[in-house]
């Protein structure tokens, strides 16, 4: 598989409830990746202030967020036309309804993999917060709310979403996770049944359910808060750097992954270098393995 990775830039911060997130993108650019690989292409995103950043239908910054959502996905669309890799810096994780609109819609039978220590399934109807960060998941199935749906022409079948690193989801979420059957492997789980054999049984069904293309999609509070204080809604108990570097490195090496993002390190959170020399790690770790599986 000879494809060019290009970058996408989803500076966002209105799916979350802190600025800073917008900042992520830039810096890992700069000082992570543009020092292994000074021709790497990327594209930034065109961010449009609507100067409307109201609640509506209980989601906060409901028309902004809309607008640079859609210019987002355009960019990605842009780089699966061109025939290359789309590598997403985030960005919260409102951008996932970009990057999974635009996966889904180039590879209708995809699946999702979810490394994230929230299930992000919320619909307005059940969000406590209303950041659109905890809904882009209810929106990729089909049952979030109307006008984001709408950024997907395609949905992501129920079953082929593979959530692992969970350890922080409402009741209202799980009723969700049950109804529409979709794969939850909670960090209670990770740690019963060990994480490689979850990760081979993800991938078995991957095989079974013949959905051979993957999005994944890496959220940087799936790791223990010892090591990332640089995140706005972190949780203990979570994954340590190699177990992440090693279970992003196994999805990569089956040669599934046609797009990856990575969300929610806001280096506004961490006076400390803590939290950007844990992203390093991680990125760097992805990219190369993206690097030795995909050129």
């Amino acid at each position: 598989m000879n494809k060019r990775i290009t970058l996408v830039f989803g500076e966002i911060y209105e799916g979350n409830q802190f600025k800073g997130t917008e900042l992520a993108p830039k810096i890992i650019y700069e000082e992570i990746l543009k020092p292994i690989n000074k021709q790497l292409n990327y594209k930034e995103l065109n961010y449009i202030d609507s100067g409307n950043n109201e609640t509506k239908n209980n989601i906060k910054n409901y028309d902004n967020l809309l607008i640079n959502l859609a210019e987002l996905k355009n960019n990605i669309d842009y780089v699966f036309k061109a025939g290359n890799f789309p590598f997403i810096l985030g960005g919260d994780h409102s951008i996932a309804y970009s990057s999974v609109a635009s996966f889904i819609e180039n590879f209708e039978n995809g699946s999702i993999v979810w490394i994230d220590a929230h299930s992000d399934i919320n619909t307005p109807l059940t969000s406590k917060s209303m950041n659109a960060h905890g809904m882009p998941l209810s929106s990729a199935i089909g049952v979030g709310d109307p006008h984001f749906n709408k950024l997907f022409n395609k949905y992501v079948k129920p079953e082929n979403i593979y959530l692992i690193g969970t350890r922080d989801v409402e009741p209202e979420e799980t009723e969700i996770i049950e109804k529409y059957k979709i794969n939850n492997y909670s960090m209670e789980d990770v740690k019963k049944r060990g994480l490689q054999v979850i990760i081979n049984e993800i991938i078995e069904n991957i095989g079974k359910n013949k959905s051979n293309h993957i999005h994944l999609s890496v959220d940087i509070d799936s790791l223990d808060p010892i090591f990332i204080k640089g995140t706005g809604t972190p949780v203990k108990n979570g994954f340590e750097i190699k177990d992440l570097n090693d279970m992003t490195g196994r999805f990569i090496e089956t040669k599934l992954v046609r797009s990856l993002d990575i969300v929610e390190f806001n280096p506004l959170l961490d006076d400390s270098n803590d939290s950007f020399e844990t992203v390093r790690q991680v990125v760097t770790s992805v990219y190369k393995d993206l690097v030795n599986n995909l050129l």
